[in-house]
């Protein structure tokens, strides 16, 4: 029985394959929506707008109705591209269930695994945990996307079903109905000390890299910052509130990772929030000691990260795994 379920889902398989026109139609559609219009869909599909407008007088065909009213390059939906609209959304959701739920049936399963998270998180995160993963699921397509959306941004991707997978610092209790939030790991306010500045010189005595740092005592030094818009910089001026003062900012520089890649020269420091484990390694040009309050009972020298996903949409089993890799590399409760 066993055979012949893994042949019927085999089947199943290559006849979606097949007929993959159908799905394509229905993701360039949503992707006009979304985008706003053909040309913009056609430069995030990778694709000519002739073909694009191709696909959708071809779908307008089948349909026998006008999906797009359109002036001056403006594409609105008519009444019935409204209802294909709801349509096709959960279809495509649908479709990408199915697959999933397919390629779980093999013994090596397959299929795709998307997630969204800031830069920062993508440089930070994806090296402790992604490698192992991949070397468990070689047959799974990962697809991971570093960009610069705010966290409701981000959750929209989630809730539209673009991604499988969000990870955040924030957890909007409100979501709580719609969204599981699986805490993965703990990010801690660190100081990236390059070696060659005005406060390593105080801070390092006869080679020894202090355990921890107090903020009261560095809040006078002159530090790379990223702007006020990135949660770590409302971390770090929540930290500074706390003990009554203002960073002094060299420079303001965007994203996080850019002052970093500058701290490693040696002749600057900054202030990241980062996921790291005792004990605290440092590189050749640059220190990385964990930054305190004198009396933190608020806890702001950390915040919780989040791997996220839709309650409503059940998990397959590369998708579980992929959390409790997570979890069990970041420092996470490994969820049963």
């Amino acid at each position: 029985s066993t055979l012949l379920a893994s042949s019927a889902a085999s089947d199943v398989y290559k006849r979606q394959k097949e007929n993959s026109m159908n799905e394509r139609q229905i993701q360039y559609f949503l992707e006009i929506v979304n985008q706003g219009g053909i040309s913009n869909a056609a430069h995030a599909l990778y694709v000519s707008t002739s073909s694009l407008c191709q696909t959708v007088s071809k779908l307008e065909a089948e349909l026998g109705a006008e999906l797009f009213t359109h002036k001056r390059g403006n594409y609105h939906l008519t009444n019935a591209g409204k209802q294909f609209y709801e349509f096709a959304t959960h279809a495509s959701q649908s479709y990408r269930q199915l697959m999933r739920n397919i390629g779980d049936m093999d013994e090596s399963p397959s299929g795709e695994l998307s997630i969204s998270m800031s830069v920062k998180r993508a440089a930070s995160l994806l090296p402790i945990f992604l490698p192992s993963y991949m070397e468990k699921y070689p047959s799974i397509r990962i697809k991971a996307a570093a960009d610069m959306l705010t966290v409701d941004e981000r959750e929209q991707l989630l809730l539209m079903g673009k991604c499988d997978f969000i990870i955040n610092s924030y957890h909007d209790h409100h979501t709580d109905c719609e969204l599981e939030y699986v805490n993965i790991g703990t990010e801690r306010m660190m100081l990236l000390m390059g070696k060659n500045t005005e406060l390593a010189e105080r801070l390092i005595r006869s080679g020894e890299v202090p355990k921890y740092v107090y903020l009261q005592d560095i809040a006078d030094a002159s530090f790379l910052l990223p702007p006020p818009i990135y949660g770590g910089r409302y971390m770090i001026d929540q930290m500074f509130s706390a003990i009554g003062k203002k960073p002094h900012v060299l420079a303001q520089i965007s994203p996080i990772n850019a002052s970093k890649s500058l701290v490693e020269t040696g002749q600057y420091c900054t202030l990241s929030p980062e996921l790291m484990s005792p004990p605290y390694a440092y590189e050749s040009k640059y220190y990385t000691i964990p930054v305190l309050l004198s009396n933190d009972s608020n806890g702001l020298c950390e915040r919780p990260i989040y791997m996220v996903y839709r309650k409503e949409i059940p998990l397959v089993s590369f998708q579980r795994a992929f959390i409790q890799i997570a979890c069990s590399l970041c420092g996470g409760i490994i969820p049963s």
